[in-house]
């Protein structure tokens, strides 16, 4: 089995052509290191990073258990960009694909044939717990001392399980996913989200040394027939010190420009609002008029700093969704893709 790099998006290159780099500074793709590593380690292994945040690679058997809570730096050769993952890759059963979908969420093996050590409750999302409809989460209530989630390190309080052997469970109740688990036998395979490391990646300084950080979320789908869909951000040119990220309620004033993901074609940004003698544009992060930008402006540009540049790769449901926006040419459920750059905060140009 191939190791599982289960926080890894792969936003650009091919997976053979990711650069890890090894011992000794060598150089080897996803392709070949999963090679290299099946050979010695067949069925069963794991990598980690070695120390703090630097580019050595170790690869070990790992039978037991994922290792403990480490950064895993992997650059992608042809764009030069840098992906971070908050987890280790751990052992991955044979029979059950890694399910984590972005930056914030990581798989984790148990074997169901001794007690897991977890204990789940519902988080209600819109509504009070006695009131019907909104929306729900199943969350983790308690980690057994001692347990097989203890064990590994990185499972914790009020991570959302998001997924059983690859099976969304975000929808269910916990009394439905306790009753899934208990019919399983084998190896389990638990997907976990970490609901406050997207705003953390958003707003933490790059780590010395990286020049491109890339943090992402996956959005609930609204039923079960969906898929889920991915907010991505690249961050580039951020300041050292930064010492004014910005927040809701502050006035930015950026520079940007959108485009369509699917063709490239420029809908939106100052090369057109230049016609009107704009060369950059101003708005109040968090309470901008419905419709006037994307959702995802709101999310994204949180943490952001003077100076600082970002990639957001929109998904139509923080985009302009099913209707599109005809009169700028964006058609229904279209990704986006935008180019921030922050030149103030509050008419302050100070990083």
């Amino acid at each position: 089995m191939a190791c599982s790099l289960p926080l890894l998006s792969v936003s650009v290159g091919a997976a053979a052509a990711t650069g890890l780099r090894l011992h000794g500074g060598a150089k080897l793709g996803l392709k070949g290191l999963a090679a290299s590593a099946e050979t010695r380690h067949p069925g069963h292994f794991a990598c980690a990073a070695a120390g703090e945040l630097t580019s050595t690679l170790l690869c070990r058997d790992e039978r037991a258990a994922s290792l403990s809570r480490r950064s895993l730096l992997l650059t992608s050769v042809l764009a030069s960009t840098v992906m971070w993952t908050d987890d280790v890759c751990a052992t991955v059963a044979d029979d059950i694909q890694p399910f984590a979908r972005a930056t914030d969420e990581f798989d984790i093996q148990l074997s169901a044939d001794s007690p897991l050590g977890l204990r789940l409750r519902d988080l209600k999302i819109g509504t009070s717990l006695a009131e019907r409809g909104g929306s729900s989460r199943v969350v983790i209530a308690d980690v057994a001392s001692g347990g097989q989630a203890d064990a590994l390190g990185s499972v914790e309080i009020d991570q959302i399980l998001v997924a059983v052997n690859g099976q969304n469970v975000e929808r269910e109740s916990a009394q439905t996913v306790q009753a899934i688990l208990k019919k399983l036998s084998g190896k389990v395979q638990l997907t976990l989200k970490d609901a406050l490391r997207f705003n953390e990646m958003l707003e933490d300084p790059l780590p010395r040394g990286i020049e491109v950080l890339v943090t992402s979320t996956a959005l609930t789908p609204s039923n079960a027939d969906e898929p889920a869909q991915v907010l991505s951000v690249p961050r580039r040119d951020v300041p050292v010190p930064c010492s004014r990220p910005a927040s809701d309620g502050d006035l930015l004033e950026i520079a940007y420009e959108g485009r369509i993901a699917e063709t490239g074609a420029l809908f939106d940004g100052m090369d057109l609002a230049k016609r009107q003698g704009d060369s950059t544009l101003q708005f109040v992060l968090g309470k901008q008029p419905v419709g006037q930008f994307p959702p995802a402006w709101d999310v994204a540009l949180v943490g952001m700093c003077v100076g600082e540049r970002r990639t957001i790769d929109v998904p139509p449901v923080l985009g302009y969704g099913a209707k599109g926006l005809p009169k700028r040419g964006v058609p229904p459920n279209a990704r986006l893709q935008y180019d921030v750059q922050l030149i103030a905060i509050n008419a302050n140009t100070a990083p």
